[in-house]
């Protein structure tokens, strides 16, 4: 995320942007994570991961950084697609937390396991599953990498 509007979520660059999939500079509109829709071109082109069995996520591990002190928070979606339909998709929210940054690029770990969810986010075999992220500050720089990790039912 680079200069993203405060407190709304933001997605990854389209494809076609030199900057992708690095910059998350797409504004979601909301920071609701729960009440946005993205279009089918979007969903195509944010380079999300595919999911390749039905099962469940049980953890998210990874690694945040920020310059500030922003709260940032991440948002981890499922996109629910149906074969040839081209209509507006409501991402569904598998889970949402928010870490403080330590300031001067200091990085600060995470980890959401099972126990942490509210309910255990369930997926489907070819849903799309992609990060978002927010920021308490304007004109912060946060950078972040994160494991998904699922395991059949």
């Amino acid at each position: 995320l680079s200069g993203g509007s405060t407190g709304y979520y933001m997605y990854r660059d389209d494809l076609t942007d030199n900057d992708s999939p690095y910059l998350f500079n797409q504004d979601f509109g909301t920071a609701d994570a729960e009440s946005g829709v993205v279009t089918t071109n979007v969903c195509m082109r944010t380079a999300g991961d595919v999911v390749n069995s039905t099962g469940e996520v049980f953890r998210i591990r990874g690694w945040a950084t920020g310059n500030g002190v922003p709260t940032i928070s991440i948002a981890i979606m499922r996109l629910p697609l149906i074969d040839n339909d081209n209509d507006d998709v409501v991402p569904i929210l598998l889970d949402e937390f928010s870490i403080t940054a330590a300031g001067n690029d200091t990085p600060r770990s995470f980890l959401r396991e099972s126990a942490d969810f509210l309910a255990v986010p369930t997926l489907t075999a070819g849903d799309i599953i992609f990060p978002m992220i927010k920021s308490s500050l304007a004109s912060t720089s946060i950078y972040f990498n994160l494991t998904i990790e699922t395991r059949n039912t």
